[in-house]
């Protein structure tokens, strides 16, 4: 890797790992905001959802499916929060969020 793509690498992985120590109600807080603001400065994606959303809900009200349009924006900018928040997991703390049924199948195939 050259060492421009390096420091990106860094400080994107050092952004992202920053976003995922920020408390959950503070990252529901941020992702209403920056997806209200995000909504309506993009007018292309926002005209594509509503339009996406219209086709698939046709019964809704138009104030429903731009409700829903507004959710969609959150759920995306909930993502990018949730992926920071799993690079905090580790060992310890993986059990409290996450189930795994049948590790020791894993295991025992690990072992072949």
């Amino acid at each position: 890797m050259r060492f421009t793509e390096t420091v990106a690498y860094c400080l994107l992985s050092v952004l992202i790992r920053g976003i995922g120590l920020i408390p959950v109600r503070t990252r529901d807080y941020l992702s209403t905001q920056i997806a209200r603001i995000w909504f309506n400065a993009d007018k292309r994606h926002r005209l594509l959802t509503i339009q996406n959303l219209t086709m698939v809900f046709d019964k809704k009200s138009p104030r429903e499916i731009h409700e829903l349009a507004r959710d969609v924006f959150k759920q995306w900018v909930l993502v990018l929060f949730e992926i920071g928040w799993g690079f905090t997991l580790d060992k310890r703390n993986f059990s409290k969020y996450a189930d795994i049924y049948g590790w020791q199948h894993v295991m025992t195939a690990a072992k072949k």
